[in-house]
């Protein structure tokens, strides 16, 4: 009883340090080369107009769901 309860100790253990090496090696791709995009990319430059549309009340056409645009909107 007691090597079986020390073996599931072993593998908790094992589980923990492997989770903690993913968390680890995600995060460094996370944040790899984050400087290079300085400037607004792609649909960003969109998002900030939305935003300011729904602020404002200006009618306009959106085909995406608007709670990225609210949040931004909340920033402003």
């Amino acid at each position: 009883m007691k090597a079986n309860k020390k073996q599931f100790n072993i593998s908790i253990f094992v589980f923990a340090l492997g989770m903690l090496g993913v968390f680890l090696f995600s995060l460094s791709l996370r944040f790899w080369q984050l400087e290079r995009f300085n400037t607004l990319v792609f649909d960003e430059v969109y998002y900030a107009k939305f935003a300011n549309d729904y602020l404002t009340k200006t009618p306009f056409f959106n085909a995406h769901p608007p709670l990225s645009q609210y949040i931004i909107a909340i920033g402003i």
